[in-house]
């Protein structure tokens, strides 16, 4: 199915490039096809337009796996902080919970 979500995606980044759900989506597309990079790239892209928490859960998860639990730790931070009534906070605790 990961086939046929990628035409569509990218339809819509198209015709919406500052859409955060679109990027958001995009880079969960990218996760899935273990391309972290891009994944960052649209993820960043989405976080220059919105401070979003699940972008920025997002992004903590794609720098935990690139190896910066500095990063990731921070980002889960400001969710914390910024996001106080994110229906998301049991997710980032679970996250922090395994970044050593």
């Amino acid at each position: 199915q990961l086939r046929n979500a990628d035409p569509f995606l990218r339809e819509n980044l198209a015709r919406f490039p500052e859409d955060i759900r679109f990027l958001n989506l995009a880079a969960i597309l990218a996760y899935k096809n273990n391309d972290l990079r891009e994944a960052e790239v649209l993820l960043r892209r989405a976080l220059a337009i919105e401070r979003d928490p699940a972008v920025l859960v997002n992004l903590a998860i794609v720098r935990g796996q690139a190896g910066d639990e500095n990063e990731s730790k921070a980002l889960l931070d400001e969710v914390r902080s910024r996001h106080p009534k994110s229906l998301l906070l049991p997710y980032v605790h679970e996250i922090g919970s395994q970044t050593p």
